[in-house]
């Protein structure tokens, strides 16, 4: 799971108002880990963000990307949580 813990949104996942922002060196560090595992296939999820601007997509774009760079015939499974409301 990426971007955090902590569910912006409300829901049944541990929430707050006040959650840090991901770590930006992290996107690397987390697309550099996943490669080295050796899979073929992976699913990446995160918590809703809807404290960030792009509610953490870019983020979650850029590990993608990496990924793919790192493993490029490696299956990945994008699970956002991202919703059009403004909520």
């Amino acid at each position: 799971m990426i971007l955090g813990d902590t569910c912006m949104h409300s829901c049944n996942v541990k929430t707050s108002r006040n959650s840090p922002r991901p770590d930006p060196n992290k996107r690397a560090n987390v697309a550099e880990v996943i490669a080295s595992w050796g899979l073929d296939y992976v699913v990446i999820t995160s918590v809703e963000r809807n404290d960030m601007p792009d509610r953490g997509s870019g983020h979650f774009a850029e590990i993608v990307i990496k990924l793919k760079k790192l493993k490029p015939n490696m299956l990945i499974k994008a699970l956002s949580m991202f919703s059009l409301s403004s909520s």
